[in-house]
C-alpha cells in the first residue's frame, strides 16, 4: 500500500513496548502519530470503566477506545496532509473520526460485534454478568445499526459477516477480503497464506504486520470514470482509484508518480501488533 500511496497512520501505542513495532511502520509510512494507549484490564480501573459505562449510550468495547488524543491527533493529521481517503482498522474506532468532510472513508469490520456479545449472554451462567452482557448487546447492536453508515465501503472477513452486517444497517457498499483461503487437495497448509499469515521470521515481521493493508490495496489502478458500479467511488478531486476488494481512493495528485497520482492516506489503528515488537 505505502509503495503506491502516502499513509499516515495514527495508533494507539503503548510505549516503550510498542516501540519497535512503531519503528517498522515508519519505515513505510510517511508520518506515524502514537496515541498513548494506557491497557486497564485485571485492574480496578477496569472495572471502573465497566461501571461508568452503565451511564453511557455507546457500548464499552466502544468508549474505551474514544478519546479526547485520539480525535485531535486524527484531525491534525487530516488537517495538515490533505488526506484522500480515511481507512479505519475497527469499526469500533469510528467516533474518533471528525465530521464527514467528502474524503472517502473505508472501515474493516473484524467480527459482527453483537453477534458475540449475544453468545456471552446464551452462555453466561453468572446472573448479574448475564445482565450486564445483555446491556451491552443491545448497545452493540445499537451501534452496528448505525455506524457503518458513516462509511463509503465496509470490508468484511467473511460472506457471512458482510450478510449480517448488512441486514442491520444496509446503507454503504459491503465487500469482503477473506483472511484466509482453503488450501487445494494435496496441497502443504504452509502454502495456504491469508492477510496476516506468515511465519513472523526476520525480514518476514513487516509483511506479517501489514499483509492485511496489502491485501486491501491488491488490483488498485488509476480509472477516471463517471459510472458509479461497486466498488467505485466517485469524486470531483481528480482521479479514482478502482480496487478488485471494493475499496476506492482518489489521487489529487499532489505528489506525482509516472502517469498517476499518489494519494495521502490515513489510517487509524487500535494497538500496534505485539508481532511487530
Amino acid at each position: 500500500m505505502a509503495r503506491r500511496h502516502e499513509v499516515h497512520l495514527v495508533t494507539y501505542a503503548t510505549l516503550p513496548r510498542d516501540a519497535r513495532g512503531l519503528a517498522v511502520f515508519g519505515e513505510d509510512c510517511v508520518s506515524v502519530t502514537p496515541v498513548r494507549w494506557r491497557e486497564t484490564k485485571g485492574t480496578p480501573v477496569f472495572y471502573l470503566e465497566l461501571l461508568r459505562n452503565l451511564l453511557q449510550d455507546a457500548p464499552v468495547i466502544v468508549s474505551r477506545f474514544t478519546t479526547t488524543v485520539m480525535r485531535g491527533a486524527i484531525r491534525r493529521v487530516m488537517r495538515d496532509a490533505a488526506v484522500d481517503l480515511v481507512y479505519c482498522d475497527f469499526l469500533t474506532l469510528a467516533p474518533n473520526l471528525p465530521a464527514r468532510d467528502g474524503v472517502p472513508r473505508v472501515v474493516t469490520a473484524h467480527n459482527v460485534e453483537s453477534l458475540l456479545w449475544q453468545r456471552y449472554v446464551a452462555h453466561e451462567r453468572n446472573p448479574l454478568k448475564a445482565r450486564y452482557f445483555d446491556l451491552q448487546y443491545r448497545k452493540v447492536l445499537r451501534f452496528e445499526r448505525s455506524a457503518p453508515a458513516g462509511f463509503d465501503e465496509i470490508v468484511c472477513v467473511s460472506e457471512d459477516d458482510a450478510e449480517r452486517l448488512r441486514g442491520l444497517c444496509p446503507a454503504p457498499a459491503y465487500s469482503v477480503v477473506p483472511l484466509a483461503r482453503a488450501a487445494p487437495p494435496g496441497a502443504p497448509a504452509r502454502a495456504v497464506a491469508g492477510a496476516g499469515a506468515g511465519d513472523g521470521r526476520g525480514g518476514r515481521r513487516r509483511r506479517l504486520c501489514t499483509r492485511a493493508h496489502e491485501r486491501l490495496d491488491q488490483g488498485y489502478r488509476s480509472s477516471p470514470s463517471t459510472r458509479t458500479p461497486r466498488g467505485v467511488i466517485n469524486t470531483e478531486r481528480g482521479t479514482t482509484w478502482r480496487s478488485t476488494a471494493g475499496v476506492a481512493v482518489t489521487a489529487t495528485g499532489h505528489t506525482t508518480r509516472g502517469a498517476g497520482g499518489r494519494s495521502h492516506f490515513v489510517s487509524v489503528g487500535t494497538e500496534i501488533p505485539i508481532s511487530c515488537a
